[in-house]
């Protein structure tokens, strides 16, 4: 979701940036000239980070998979479930609120405000009440590094995700809804909700959506970018996962 505030934290992380917890400046959008304006100033001339290679990340048509889980312990939900149940999660915006950190002197990043305890509280929630698979939508699945920091971060609320929708065609809004409905039409899912802080399937004039559009859109849970996930997005997360 680079189209937001230019560096979000799967990409700084990705292209391998050392993270620091001290003093911060808060990052916006960078101009086109590549100059980057915070909260203490102007910051002058940065250079935009190379894209870092993902030849190497595990992917599959539909996403991507991991053969062993990386962490032990996931959480059993209460009582046997033969349904399967998938819910998309994006992570900037939902599992903290969206911005980017840098010391102010060494441009390192902050990651201090990643995954906050009410957010994942509530994800952990919603799959205790539920029993959802965690599939990551979200552009972390993007790289290894982002990935496991992902799964290290969960498996403290006994979460875990093993699945990841495929980074073909693109990041744009289009191209993730286009991925994870083949991601559900190929997948023998019973039930499935995506959760996103930014709207991925907009309402168009009348009669112009298609049908799996119109369907995307009553699966979906928009989160505040400012807060992330809270208890009233995570009812409704779990209104449509429980849903027959």
């Amino acid at each position: 979701m680079q189209s937001r505030l230019g560096w979000t934290m799967d990409y700084l992380i990705g292209c391998g940036l050392p993270t620091v917890q001290n003093k911060l400046v808060v990052l916006r959008m960078p101009c086109e000239s590549g100059e980057v304006a915070g909260c203490h100033g102007h910051m002058g001339q940065m250079a935009w980070p190379p894209e870092p290679d993902i030849s190497g990340a595990p992917q599959r048509d539909l996403g991507g998979r991991e053969d062993q889980p990386r962490l032990p312990g996931p959480l059993e939900p209460p009582g046997p479930t033969e349904q399967r149940r998938l819910l998309f999660l994006d992570v900037d915006g939902v599992l903290h609120p969206l911005q980017v950190r840098v010391l102010e002197q060494t441009q390192k990043v902050d990651m201090s405000h990643c995954f906050q305890r009410t957010c994942m509280q509530e994800l952990r929630r919603v799959v205790l009440a539920t029993g959802a698979q965690i599939i990551l939508s979200s552009s972390w699945r993007k790289f290894e590094k982002t990935r496991d920091l992902l799964n290290e971060n969960l498996a403290k609320y006994g979460l875990s995700f093993r699945e990841w929708t495929t980074v073909a065609g693109g990041e744009g809004n289009d191209a993730r809804v286009d991925q994870i409905l083949a991601f559900v039409t190929t997948s023998g899912v019973d039930s499935w909700a995506v959760v996103d802080d930014e709207d991925l399937a907009p309402s168009s004039s009348p009669g112009s959506d298609s049908m799996m559009r119109c369907l995307f859109r009553q699966h979906f849970v928009r989160t505040d970018t400012s807060r992330g996930l809270d208890s009233s997005a995570a009812d409704a997360l779990i209104q449509l996962l429980n849903e027959p």
